[in-house]
């Protein structure tokens, strides 16, 4: 028999590539987000990726299968669902919810992929949010007092989370990591009623809002009057007093000073009896013995007259005749 002189290579070939094959059979890389089941005939054998030192290569029997499971955080948004809570409000609500793997074997048995997971997870959380809304009054919006939380479910979500959790690491073999409402609104069919309602009670709001500060601004400007009048009352008494002390005092200090000089004193009045008279509408007749008539010739510096008797005195204190100018 002729050997060929192409089979020896073409063996050597054939039987590298059936260790190459075998080799990436072998061979299994586990990623440092995934979880890798080992399973042998459907009966899983071990779990690759629990620990992040066992991200990488890792070496398998050539009959053994690899079934991988994303271990990172999933976020799921679900959809408006239609609420009647416990005081008969029709309500949308929009939750949205984080889960993620923590057990691939139970996993892969009870869903076997994310997206049954996570419809599962959807039906339970709307069935839980669906009991809690029936057994929780929602208060409207404008009718809400200062200190009372317009959306009560939100004190009752972690409460949620945890049954929901129970249920879900028993029989899928998952954990919610968060779970939150992204909105809670009204239908769109009765937006406009709940609205105006809310216009109506702000408007009302308001007017009472209005109605106690100009209450208590006239509050404040009568209190403010009646403080002025108290104490322009007060003000003109206590000046009254002053004038009084004041007038007693220059009284006083008048008669002392009189007491001192009568003469002075008399030619004082004199000066002002004259300044009277001499207002630019009287015409004075004058003798040449009056004291005004020597003031005004000689001046205030003229010697002083020969004393007189108590007659001549009493003229001369006594004011000239005078004549007014038509």
């Amino acid at each position: 028999m002729t050997r060929q002189p192409w089979l020896r290579p073409v063996l050597f070939l054939t039987v590298l590539a059936i260790l190459a094959g075998l080799a990436g059979r072998c061979l299994t890389i586990v990623d440092a987000t995934q979880f890798a089941l080992v399973t042998e005939f459907g009966r899983p054998l071990q779990v690759l990726g629990d620990d992040p030192a066992e991200a990488g290569p890792h070496w398998i029997a050539p009959w053994q299968s690899v079934l991988r499971v994303d271990r990172r955080i999933q976020f799921a948004d679900s959809a408006p669902r239609e609420l009647l809570s416990a005081d008969k409000k029709d309500l949308e609500i929009w939750p949205f919810f984080a889960w993620r793997v923590i057990d691939p074997t139970r996993f892969l048995r009870a869903a076997g992929t994310l997206q049954a997971a996570e419809a599962r997870l959807d039906e339970r959380l709307a069935a839980a949010l669906a009991a809690a809304v029936a057994q929780t009054p929602f208060a409207t919006p404008s009718l809400t007092p200062d200190d009372a939380p317009i959306d009560p479910l939100s004190d009752q979500l972690p409460s949620i989370l945890d049954e929901l959790n129970r249920a879900a690491t028993a029989e899928l073999g998952v954990e919610l990591v968060d779970l939150g409402l992204r909105r809670i609104s009204y239908p769109l069919e009765v937006r406009p009623a709940i609205f105006e309602l809310i216009r109506s009670e702000r408007r009302q709001a308001a007017e009472s809002i209005r109605a106690a500060a100009e209450a208590e601004y006239q509050s404040r400007v009568s209190h403010a009057e009646r403080d002025r009048r108290i104490t322009l009352a007060q003000a003109e008494a206590q000046a009254r007093q002053i004038e009084a002390a004041a007038e007693a005092e220059a009284l006083a200090l008048l008669n002392s000073a009189h007491a001192e000089n009568p003469d002075l004193y008399s030619f004082l009045q004199t000066l002002e009896t004259y300044r009277s008279l001499l207002n630019g509408q009287a015409t004075l007749v004058l003798s040449t013995s009056s004291p005004l008539f020597r003031l005004l010739r000689e001046g205030p510096d003229a010697p002083p007259p020969p004393p007189a008797s108590e007659a001549d005195r009493a003229a001369r204190l006594s004011p000239p005749a005078s004549r007014t100018t038509p």
